[in-house]
C-alpha cells in the first residue's frame, strides 16, 4: 500500500512540476513584439532548417559534422526573409526531395521569391500570444504556402509548403 501512495504522490508532484514550467510571457516581450509587427518590416535571420524528408538527408553522409538530417545547421549561409510592408524578399536553402518533373535551374534550388505575394492572412492568437501570417505565393513552377510564426521571445518559424517538393522548417529569430 505504501508503495502505490508514493507512487501516487510523486506522479502528482510530477504532474504539477511540469505544469509549472509553462512559458509566460511578460508585457514588455508582448509589447515589444507587437512595436516590431506594428512596424509592419520584418527581417529574419535563420539559423536552422528542419526538412520533413530527415531519414533521406541523414543518411547522404554528405552534411557536416553536428548537423542531423532533421535540424541543418544555417548560421554563416546567405539567406533571408523579409517582409516589407505587402512585399516579401525570402531566399532560403532548401533540403528535401523534389516531387514533381519539370525544370529546375541549377543556380536556383534554394526557395527564393520577390514581390507581392498572391494573398496575406494575419492572425493574432491571444492564448498563446503568437502571430501568425499565412501568406500564398505562386511562381511560374510552383505553389508556395508560407506559414510564419513570431513568438514573444522574437524566435520565429517558417513553415513552407510547396506544390513540387516536400514541406521544409525553418528556424529563425527577428532582427530589430
Amino acid at each position: 500500500m505504501k508503495i502505490k501512495l508514493t507512487t501516487i504522490i510523486l506522479f502528482a508532484v510530477v504532474l504539477v512540476a511540469c505544469n509549472s514550467t509553462k512559458n509566460i510571457a511578460t508585457p514588455a516581450a508582448l509589447a515589444k513584439v507587437q512595436a516590431i509587427v506594428d512596424k509592419d518590416t520584418l527581417r529574419i535571420e535563420v539559423y536552422s532548417a528542419q526538412p520533413q524528408t530527415s531519414s533521406l538527408i541523414g543518411n547522404t553522409g554528405l552534411l557536416p559534422p553536428g548537423d542531423s538530417g532533421s535540424n541543418i545547421n544555417l548560421m554563416g549561409n546567405e539567406n533571408y526573409f523579409i517582409k516589407t510592408g505587402d512585399s516579401l524578399s525570402i531566399y532560403l536553402p532548401y533540403f528535401g526531395v523534389r516531387q514533381m518533373g519539370g525544370r529546375l535551374d541549377s543556380d536556383k534550388v534554394g526557395i527564393e521569391f520577390k514581390g507581392v505575394p498572391k494573398s496575406t492572412d494575419y492572425n493574432f492568437d491571444s492564448d498563446k500570444n503568437l502571430h501568425v501570417y499565412d501568406f500564398k505565393i505562386n511562381k511560374s513552377t510552383e505553389t508556395l504556402d508560407v506559414e510564419l510564426i513570431i513568438y514573444p521571445s522574437l524566435n520565429a518559424d517558417i513553415r513552407i509548403f510547396s506544390s513540387h517538393r516536400t514541406n521544409i522548417n525553418f528556424r529563425g529569430k527577428i532582427i530589430e
